[in-house]
């Protein structure tokens, strides 16, 4: 196997695995579904079905739509130039990522995390800053995504980071006086005395020399 596609693949693909598992684990069953190969039946917009994420589905559209997105991102340029066990790492980083962000997404819909008109526009802005309009969507049409696509990612991704900023962030609260009293009562082992690397030490006596080594012992 490509020793770069897998150290790209693997470690990220299972890292999210375990992840997405754990936010899980509380509300089984959560994940009905089958393998990346297998279709269930089509949904009411004739879309095939890959997986179930609690109701939510994860079609194979999307299965095919975030798979070239990682081709891009790892300069895949061509699906069939891949080992079959290079491309089962392809469709396992890209249905873990699905899963993933389908989950956080609903626990963004759980905890009534919520995205302003205006905060949107900012982030919107602030993406599109150094870009004309037409370059812009240029760029988009070039990398195969929608704009309406492409907003969407934005805004699932400012609720997916204020979920994060509400459920941990906000609940790391580190005082400047907690810092204080943490580098006082742990100033021995925080305190790194000053070093100095001599190369040679010129002496007059050899009993000298034998000092000096001795302390450095």
């Amino acid at each position: 196997m490509n020793a770069w596609l897998k150290n790209k693949f693997l470690p990220d693909a299972w890292g999210i695995l375990v992840f997405t598992m754990a936010l899980a684990w509380n509300a089984l069953p959560i994940l009905v579904g089958c393998s990346p190969d297998t279709i269930s039946a089509p949904t009411s917009k004739n879309e095939p079905v890959v997986v179930y994420v609690n109701k939510d589905e994860i079609t194979l559209e999307s299965l095919d739509r975030e798979m070239n997105r990682l081709k891009k991102s790892f300069r895949v340029n061509d699906k069939n130039k891949l080992k079959p066990e290079e491309q089962l790492l392809l469709k396992t980083k890209a249905m873990s990522h699905l899963v993933h962000n389908t989950l956080l997404l609903q626990e963004v819909q759980k905890n009534g995390v919520l995205v302003t008109p205006e905060e949107f526009q900012k982030e919107l802005f602030m993406a599109k800053s150094g870009y004309e309009e037409k370059p812009f969507k240029k760029f988009l049409e070039l990398e195969g995504i929608a704009v309406k696509e492409w907003e969407k990612t934005i805004k699932n991704n400012m609720l997916i980071k204020k979920l994060i900023d509400r459920m941990v962030n906000s609940k790391v609260n580190v005082s400047e006086e907690g810092l204080r009293n943490y580098f006082e009562v742990h100033k021995q082992e925080l305190h790194t005395p000053k070093k100095v690397k001599a190369l040679h030490i010129i002496v007059k006596t050899e009993e000298e020399a034998r000092h000096i080594q001795k302390q450095l012992k």
